[in-house]
């Protein structure tokens, strides 16, 4: 956990899922009032003990910063965020300023590769601009 930029190590005691969403049990967290104290906290899993994700899934710390271009290479912008709701999930890429949603599908992003931090999209003609917001 990292509260006010300080990193607090902490045990999970078990998990469950509700609803398709984690619903994790800490050590030392044993009511109510001790769960909302941690509401609203970054809890982060160092790298190295992070599972390998199969093929063509992400970790969205992997794709933000990676430079998103066109098939011929004209520059779109860098990903600053990954928004994922139940509607699909988006990258939200910053093209100077602006910002702009884009789907993250096979279709519209069929090449990703998070090692050159490089992410390739082939968006329908006026998705881009569409998508584009101020």
């Amino acid at each position: 956990m990292c509260r006010n930029g300080v990193v607090q190590p902490l045990r999970m005691s078990s998990v469950r899922f509700q609803r398709d969403r984690p619903v994790i049990g800490l050590e030392g967290v044993e009511n109510m009032n001790a769960a909302e104290a941690l509401s609203g906290l970054e809890l982060r899993v160092p790298a190295d003990q992070l599972m390998t994700l199969p093929p063509g899934t992400y970790y969205h710390h992997d794709l933000i910063g990676c430079r998103v271009e066109t098939r011929d290479g004209a520059r779109v912008g860098e990903v600053e965020a990954v928004d994922a709701s139940s509607g699909g999930t988006r990258l939200v890429v910053d093209d100077r300023g602006s910002e702009i949603l884009i789907p993250l599908v096979a279709d519209i992003c069929p090449i990703i590769d998070v090692d050159a931090k490089r992410i390739i999209v082939d968006a329908p003609e006026g998705l881009l601009e569409l998508n584009k917001r101020a």
